[in-house]
């Protein structure tokens, strides 16, 4: 099938493309919304669009408004929205997508949602043809298949923590966490990957990059490093875009994507067990300097090291108990994040934060001009950073 996709963030629409190809389709890319519309209305234009909300010249949810508009419109739509923004979910059904994807997207649950649509088309399709006397419709797909190049990872369990984390070793995600990420290595095109034993594989670990996870109702903070060397770090671009990387930059963006990649499969599995999930920062690039003091730092750690065709990478779970705690404006620190949508007192439509918004000094700044410099009291329910976040995250 072709396939139209563009993406507010260029790594994000490199290894969107990637993962389109590797599923076997035809991939056209471009820059903004008009350009995606003039595509789209073609007669043989793409018949499927992934399109990022927030595009410049004409947003997302307009260019699908637009085609669905058409009477004769067979253009199937994915929207992706904001994460945890149930505005823009909303918003994205009223424009009449046949679908929404949160970002960062998850491959596996990508995968998922396009054998949906391919269900929901052929079933469209058999119905057209019965009607026009075509005859009888073939049996429905179920579905059941694996994509190809999906390994079957043999069962391995083991625990991944210890102490007063005990609780987050039953949750989907980290009770079978290396078949979890053989699978999200092979749905990202990487091949298929071998689990390494992290204590003895040293990895000069050129790359790091990091990310948080938040589970407000375990009390936890979760950060998370993937860390490469630079060989590992120009296979992956090699082999997620087709040709070598013409900057150093673009490495540290695909491994941020990598990780992007990786933390949408576990906040996936997780939602699963109905868990809350925020995901409160993209990832970013830790300076050697900071990751040497990370062990220092927490108590505890999870190492898990993977070997695919070029490729050597660790990934290091920090978990950390936190806590909810209710505040006032004067409470508020920086690198707090938010567990629940914060409005204005009187005026509910007036959102001042996200849920899993971490908070910076512009927030601050604004909110109290918003709220009279504390004249008017909004409590927010807010949980606090792990040291390596409070040290590590720039806002």
């Amino acid at each position: 099938m072709r396939v139209l996709i563009t993406n507010y963030s260029s790594a994000s629409q490199t290894v969107l493309k990637a993962v389109m190809i590797k599923l076997g389709h035809k991939v056209e890319v471009v820059g903004d919304g008009k350009a995606a519309l003039a595509s789209l209305e073609l007669p043989a234009g793409p018949k499927l669009a992934i399109l990022d909300s927030y595009l410049p010249g004409m947003d997302g949810f307009e260019v699908c408004r637009k085609i669905k508009a058409a009477p004769d419109s067979k253009v199937s739509v994915i929207l992706m929205t904001r994460e945890n923004d149930r505005t823009e979910v909303l918003k994205a059904l009223d424009a009449g997508a046949d679908d929404y994807l949160q970002k960062p997207f998850d491959a596996t649950e990508l995968t998922a949602r396009l054998r949906i649509l391919d269900r929901e088309s052929a079933k469209r399709q058999q119905l057209a043809e019965q009607a026009a006397g075509g005859g009888a419709a073939a049996p429905e797909a179920d579905g059941s298949s694996e994509a190809p190049g999906s390994p079957r990872a043999k069962e391995k369990t083991r625990k991944l923590f210890t102490d007063n984390m005990q609780d987050l070793n039953t949750l989907g995600a980290f009770s079978h966490f290396e078949n979890l990420m053989t699978k999200v290595f092979a749905d990202m095109g990487l091949g298929e990957a071998s689990v390494l034993d992290a204590d003895n594989t040293a990895i000069d670990a050129e790359f790091s990059i990091l990310s948080v996870l938040v589970l407000p109702e375990k009390t936890a903070w979760l950060d998370i490093v993937l860390e490469m060397d630079r060989a590992s770090a120009h296979a992956l671009f090699k082999t997620m875009t087709g040709s070598p990387e013409e900057s150093r930059d673009e490495l540290v963006d695909m491994a941020g994507e990598a990780l992007n990649m990786i933390m949408g499969a576990i906040k996936s599995a997780l939602q699963e067990g109905y868990i809350d999930v925020l995901t409160p920062v993209i990832p970013f690039k830790v300076p050697p300097e900071k990751r040497e003091k990370f062990s220092f730092i927490s108590t505890e750690c999870s190492q898990h090291a993977f070997s695919l065709p070029g490729i050597t990478m660790r990934v290091t779970i920090f978990p950390h108990i936190t806590s909810v705690v209710t505040k006032t404006l004067d409470d508020i620190k920086v690198r707090d994040v938010t567990i629940s949508p914060v409005k204005l007192p009187g005026s509910p439509k007036l959102l001042l934060l996200n849920k899993g918004t971490m908070v910076n000094d512009n927030h601050l700044r604004r909110l109290r001009e918003m709220t009279g410099c504390g004249f008017i009291k909004v409590k927010f329910d807010m949980i606090s950073p792990s040291q390596i976040s409070a040290c590590t995250v720039k806002v």
